[in-house]
């Protein structure tokens, strides 16, 4: 399906074991950008500045920008995609950004 990583101009594809190892290596991350996540299989207990949540197979979340983001624990079966859209990527897009839908996001970053 995918290579380990993939990235294209600000657009990064990985496994959730690279984003642990890559990105998450000191507990908390802070990243200026988008980070998408997908649950194919396992669970992932994680937090958004400070506040706890779950994903499952099935699941998707978002991490809006400049939020810390810190995982508490992983079922050991966990498989999970992680896209993340830097900022400059995102700006380059053609089209507004939608501020109610970051809104909603930041309010409920998950989706079961």
């Amino acid at each position: 399906m995918f290579d380990r990583k993939v990235k294209i101009n600000g657009f990064v594809v990985m496994e959730f074991s690279d984003f642990l190892t890559g990105y998450v290596c000191e507990g908390s991350f802070l990243f200026d950008g988008l980070i998408f996540g997908f649950g194919l299989q396992g669970d992932l207990l994680f937090k958004l500045n400070y506040t706890e949540f779950r994903i499952s197979s099935g699941g998707f979340f978002v991490v809006l920008p400049h939020r810390l983001f810190s995982v508490v624990s992983c079922s050991p079966d966990l498989e999970l995609k992680i896209f993340l859209l830097s900022t400059d990527f995102i700006l380059s897009l053609p089209v507004p950004p939608d501020f109610q839908m970051l809104k909603k996001a930041d309010v409920c970053p998950c989706l079961q």
